[in-house]
């Protein structure tokens, strides 16, 4: 698929535009928003669901989903973080966070293979994703490395 270059230069102005609008938040509006967010998708059906959930650690503003990781590994759910491998995501399960992760790519604490399974992506059940924002219709824009968007195009819908 190619995208003509109109396209990708308005994704790089909406990319500066919302980063800039993030790095504005506050430490207390971002620790809210979080929050916000946090609980919604722990009352969710689709995370009380979920035996097997692929999540992100946070880095920079992204919503903070280290409590939802925490909550998750308390009711015995398997949880699956990336690791950046090249230009692919591969993905680990973890037990712990403390003794499982280790600062990687980006400097973003990522699984330490040594220490952690690979996931297959079919036992999956649950995806939360990081993005710079998203539209009504669920659309994601990333941060332009192409990653997530190589990932996600490899699970079942």
């Amino acid at each position: 698929m190619k995208i003509d270059k109109e396209v990708l230069s308005e994704k790089k102005k909406i990319r500066v535009k919302i980063k800039n609008l993030l790095d504005s938040l506050s430490v207390q509006t971002h620790k809210l928003k979080s929050r916000i967010i946090t609980d919604a998708l722990l009352k969710s059906d689709e995370y009380r669901e979920a035996e097997t959930i692929f999540i992100y650690y946070p880095f920079r503003k992204e919503i903070d989903t280290r409590e939802i990781i925490k909550d998750a590994l308390a009711k015995n759910k398997k949880i699956a973080l990336p690791k950046v491998s090249g230009s692919e995501i591969k993905i680990f399960f973890i037990t712990g966070v403390k003794k499982d992760l280790k600062p990687g790519s980006f400097d973003i604490l990522e699984p330490d293979i040594s220490r952690c399974q690979e996931a297959d992506l079919k036992s999956i059940d649950l995806v939360i994703v990081p993005g710079l924002c998203f539209d009504l219709n669920f659309n994601r824009l990333g941060y332009g490395g192409g990653f997530y968007v190589r990932i996600l195009e490899k699970l079942d819908k």
